[in-house]
């Protein structure tokens, strides 16, 4: 049994460690490689780059970019941009789960126009490992993958579909993406026997295209739009490709499904959620964090007026504006501009309480942070950030402030209110357990 993953993002992390929470520690294959992949995960391109760091070196932070002599780098705790005079020619990427050290995963190159011509890839040693070319609309159309000694392994033609691998001498050329896979899974020997899978797209079609007799399962996170998705109909409907079960992993969907779908295949279909492991418990003190890059924080003046036994650290990865640093005038703020991961670590660990209440996007999956360290979740309907973790009954309209004022004070004088709120919102997620994964899997 193997994983296949077409990236190694939250989702498919997720899944990861619920397979091992499980007892299922499969060799995982994942198609697209950022450079950061851990050490036990595979890809075809470090397959066939066959690579290892022999220097020992590390990732590269902004500075230890080289760009063109005269060049300036300006860097924030998001990105960093570079300068030839006051025209921006380019913009460093951080790899996120790094962000603080500000360490680099790719370097966009721009024209005279602005308008993006290259992209640099950078892995967890330093080097460059990938190209992207774009044309002159800013289109991606070519990618190349190099070894560690700057030797072009891999050649993907966005245009055409077709990939050229560069091996033992030879020249291959593979019509698409899935071809190449397959040639992939002949030279690595994984055991085909059972693939799980998350993507109704490259791995999906690796799937059904694989001649191997197999019995392979999808796991569906995704929200079902207006219809079933056209490549699940596929599996729902053929009973002689090798997927045999489709497992939901959002409950409400999979009750939609039920409720709407009365076609063929309908026993293929289980429900499993995410199997999370707490990082800490909740006290119950009045303590509350928000994360934010932004300065835009819906009813915070009231909520701050209104919660005077409530302490609110906020803090973000950058410098914070005059505008939010006028909050430090309240004794139950405390402002944390530029805040260092191993201080943001210690405000995680004491907070019990977080607002998800920051226009503009999410820094460090904070909402599932703070789920993960069990902290209660409040939000508005137009700052919700992950209504996944979020008790719905917890999300408000902004104008209802009055509302989650009068809930939160509820709950800080009584701390069985807060402790029946932090079951539901674990509820919420309808969760499941390991012999639940073994049964459905076996």
């Amino acid at each position: 049994m193997i994983n296949l993953f077409d990236n190694f993002d939250q989702e498919s992390q997720d899944l990861y460690q619920s397979l091992i929470f499980s007892g299922y520690d499969n060799r995982t294959v994942v198609i697209n490689d950022n450079g950061f992949l851990p050490k036990n995960i595979i890809s075809p391109y470090s397959f066939f780059a066959n690579y290892y760091n022999e220097k020992k070196t590390k990732a590269k932070s902004f500075y230890q970019i080289q760009v063109p002599r005269f060049w300036e780098i300006k860097a924030n705790g998001n990105y960093a941009e570079i300068f030839n005079g006051d025209q921006r020619r380019g913009k460093m990427n951080y790899f996120l789960p790094l962000a603080y050290h500000r360490i680099v995963e790719t370097v966009e190159w721009f024209d005279r126009t602005g308008t993006i011509r290259s992209m640099d890839s950078y892995n967890r040693f330093g080097l460059r490992f990938a190209e992207t070319i774009f044309d002159k609309t800013g289109k991606a159309v070519l990618k190349s993958y190099f070894n560690q000694f700057d030797q072009e392994i891999i050649v993907e033609n966005f245009q055409t579909g077709n990939i050229i691998l560069n091996k033992s001498g030879k020249v291959l050329i593979f019509k698409s993406k899935t071809e190449f896979l397959f040639y992939f899974f002949k030279e690595s020997n994984l055991p085909l026997d059972r693939i799980v899978y998350n993507s109704l797209s490259t791995p999906m079609l690796v799937s059904y295209g694989l001649k191997e007799k197999g019995a392979d399962i999808l796991f569906w996170s995704e929200k079902i739009k207006d219809e079933i998705p056209g490549n699940m109909q596929v599996i729902l409907n053929n009973n002689n490709q090798r997927t045999k079960k489709i497992i939901f992993q959002n409950y409400h969907d999979y009750r939609r499904f039920q409720r709407e779908y009365h076609g063929m295949g309908v026993e293929k279909v289980k429900y499993l959620s995410m199997l999370y492991r707490y990082c800490r418990k909740n006290d119950a003190k009045a303590d509350a964090l928000i994360l934010t890059n932004s300065d835009q924080i819906e009813q915070f003046a009231k909520l701050v007026k209104a919660l005077p036994k409530m302490h609110f650290s906020v803090a973000s990865l950058t410098e914070m504006s005059s505008k939010l640093m006028k909050f430090s005038e309240f004794a139950n703020v405390q402002l944390y501009p530029n805040v260092q991961r191993q201080f943001l670590s210690k405000l995680i660990s004491q907070a019990n309480y977080y607002f998800d209440i920051n226009h503009g996007n999410e820094i460090l999956s904070a909402v599932r942070n703070a789920f993960m360290n069990q902290q209660l979740i409040f939000s508005f309907t137009n700052t919700c950030h992950a209504s996944l973790y979020v008790s719905d009954e917890l999300i408000y309209e902004p104008d209802r402030i009055d509302l989650m004022i009068s809930r939160v004070k509820q709950m800080l004088s009584n701390k069985k209110l807060l402790y029946q709120a932090l079951s539901q919102q674990e509820k919420h997620l309808i969760k499941s357990a390991p012999e639940d994964y073994r049964k459905i899997l076996q």
